[in-house]
């Protein structure tokens, strides 16, 4: 029966298509080498793996006919051919798919295969000691500290045993020197190379924690990522991120908890945290005052720590990093761990402090931009919001919320009689008592002059916040007198309801037309427009609404 040709063209097209796709992997791979990106780990120790077998299979055939005097030359021929095939194999093999431990075993297949053929058939071992050292510098740079020392048991046993074959007795020590100093190579290696993965590691963490500390746009995102970058460098169980009160200096508040393992009662106790650098030593208060990190190694016997904030935590050693400004510290990190540590790592500690320096003028800029929002949306003389401001938080009240605007009655005649300074003194009250009787959700600013607007959720909170406004002024008024002649100062007010769809700007038109009808209508009074313009409600100030 002859073959279907076409089913020959599917299988060559298919052969093909494999053939197109590992070019493709290939050229793949090195266009991200040579942009830089590193290959996986795995890959390249198998590669290394790979060039040091062909290494070994060189020099196996070098000495094989140069050097040594081998009783079967041909033996060790052949086996220099199968390392180097071994080799050609190892660039192949898929390594990222399989774990870390799994490049052990090119060590283990040449150590056996080495050990049979060059000592117990050839006895030539001691004649390729310089391959132990060429093992053991792979472990050494692929595999974690120890694995060197532990490799080396094995290959003294592997060495032991080939001397009951065709390898002579009185080598062995020499071969165990040279295992010896393999290992001692590899591990040396392995710590070197260690380090430098950690340092590596920790610019990476340093680089990502800048760049996210850069794009942070508030200070509770610059807190939250600060401390968690710091949990992450240091390996701490718990990082609580203090600062000081804006009242008081000397106490320093939490602002920001990050744990390793979740837990919401040391969460809500960490967020109650108040310390006071001037009550007594205390790890922050050293921190604030040197500048510098305070570690402490046992935090249960120290007296200097809060060991009930300790206990509440669950930490045993403790650190305190200040992150210091131009003028002075802005916050304390204070990092904890639940196993006791002898110190903090060297590289963790130089990161650590490099994070907070990049911390430091980053908080600096936000605190400024907010300082300088808070000016640009704030009157300076009764702290409330300014008309740019409350123009723009008008965006958001919705149809059925309502505006009221009110005006100061015999505002001028108490600022003629007594000076600017108790006009002034005047506004700074009202606008306190403002800022008093407003709630969370509602909005007061000074409008311009003696006029001050306020913005509620609807008509009737109107007219009981005004009503509140007309008892509690009569009681704070300043420079009211007995006199009769001195003129008192109250309010009159005017409100409109937004409508749906309506722009700030027509709405404080409407409000201002209300006023403008309770000013002419005798002061001290109120006056309500409906929707479409109307008059619904007007009388005097305090008894609008009842």
């Amino acid at each position: 029966m002859r073959p279907d040709p076409r089913s020959a063209r599917v299988r060559l097209q298919n052969a093909f298509d494999r053939l197109d796709k590992r070019w493709q992997d290939l050229g793949d791979r090195g266009r991200v080498a040579s942009a830089g990106v590193p290959a996986d780990p795995r890959e390249r120790a198998g590669r290394l793996a790979a060039l040091l077998y062909l290494l070994g299979a060189l020099d196996i055939a070098i000495r094989s006919v140069f050097l040594t005097e081998a009783s079967d030359e041909v033996s060790l021929l052949l086996f220099a051919v199968a390392v180097a095939m071994v080799g050609i194999a190892h660039l192949h093999l898929p390594w990222r798919r399989w774990p870390g431990w799994a490049l052990l075993v090119p060590f283990l297949v040449m150590l056996s295969a080495f050990s049979v053929v060059a000592g117990a058939v050839c006895g030539e071992l001691d004649a390729f000691l310089p391959l132990y050292g060429v093992a053991f510098i792979f472990i050494g740079l692929t595999q974690p500290v120890g694995t060197a020392t532990l490799s080396a048991i094995p290959s003294i046993a592997a060495s032991v045993a080939v001397t009951f074959g065709n390898q002579p007795r009185d080598t062995l020590i020499d071969i165990i020197l040279a295992i010896i100093l393999g290992a001692v190579i590899g591990e040396l290696l392995a710590v070197f190379r260690t380090r430098q993965e950690r340092s590596a590691d920790g610019l990476r963490q340093l680089v990502d924690a800048s760049n996210e500390l850069v794009g942070c746009a508030d200070v509770p995102s610059l807190f939250r990522v600060t401390s968690w970058w710091t949990r992450q460098i240091l390996d701490a169980d718990g990082v609580l991120l203090l600062q000081p009160s804006e009242t008081h200096v000397s106490l320093y508040t939490s602002r920001m908890v990050t744990l390793k393992t979740p837990d919401s009662s040391i969460r809500t106790f960490a967020r109650s945290i108040v310390v006071d650098i001037m009550s007594g030593p205390n790890g922050t208060a050293i921190a604030v005052r040197t500048r510098r990190p305070f570690f402490v190694r046992d935090g249960r016997r120290d007296p200097r720590i809060a060991n009930a904030i300790l206990r509440a935590l669950g930490g045993t050693s403790i650190l305190f990093v200040p992150v210091l400004g131009a003028g002075g510290p802005l916050a304390v990190l204070v990092a904890w761990w639940r196993t006791e540590r002898s110190n903090v790592d060297q590289l963790a500690d130089r990161l650590l402090q490099l994070l907070s320096r990049q911390a430091a003028p980053v908080l600096e800029r936000i605190q400024n931009i907010q300082i300088l929002d808070e000016q640009a949306n704030t009157d300076p003389l009764t702290g409330l919001a300014n008309r740019r401001a409350f123009v723009a938080a008008l965006a958001g009240l919705p149809a059925g919320g309502a505006v009221a605007m009110l005006d100061l009655d015999h505002f001028k005649r108490r600022n003629d009689m007594f000076g600017h300074a108790a006009g002034d003194e005047t506004l700074v009250a009202f606008g306190k008592l403002l800022r008093d009787q407003m709630r969370s959700e509602e909005v007061a600013a000074r409008y311009g002059g003696e006029e001050f607007v306020i913005a509620v959720r609807d008509e009737q909170a109107a007219t009981r916040t005004l009503v509140r406004l007309r008892e509690q002024w009569s009681a704070r008024e300043p420079y009211a007198a007995d006199d009769p002649s001195v003129p008192r100062v109250t309010f009159s007010a005017g409100i409109a309801v937004r409508r749906r769809g309506e722009q700030p700007e027509d709405l404080m038109v409407r409000a201002d037309h209300a006023l403008y009808r309770a000013k002419a209508g005798g002061r001290d009074r109120v006056v309500v427009l409906c929707e479409h313009g109307g008059v619904v409600k007007q009388g005097r100030a305090g008894q609008v609404g009842r």
